[in-house]
């Protein structure tokens, strides 16, 4: 089975998961919102920084490149999902871990 392929299967687990869970946030609306922490990686350019809170949503210049890399929209979670979310980038096999290096590898593309 390809790597890519088993990425795959471990965003969809992943997905299935958080719906089981209740988990699933709509990060789009900003209303009542509970403030968003972004667990990926510091980018270049000072683009953006590692554990940077939003409490009125995510600006726009970063949702740009939303649709070019899901994987980074789903590197913003809600501050009260901070430390389950850290363990389980700990595990290269979790979906969060697969976001992460997608990203890194989508900005390192970019510079």
């Amino acid at each position: 089975m390809s790597k890519r392929r088993d990425q795959e299967e471990v965003v969809v687990e992943q997905e299935k998961q958080e719906q089981k869970e209740g988990v699933v946030v709509e990060q789009e609306k900003s209303e009542q919102q509970e403030p968003l922490i972004y667990v990926g990686p510091s980018l270049p350019g000072g683009l953006l920084t590692k554990y940077t809170t939003f409490s009125n949503g995510i600006p726009d210049h970063l949702k740009l490149h939303f649709e070019k890399c899901p994987a980074f929209k789903r590197l913003f979670v809600p501050v009260s999902q901070l430390s389950a979310v850290e363990s389980r980038l700990n595990d290269a096999t979790s979906a969060e871990s697969v976001f992460y290096q997608q990203t890194v590898q989508y900005f390192s593309r970019k510079g």
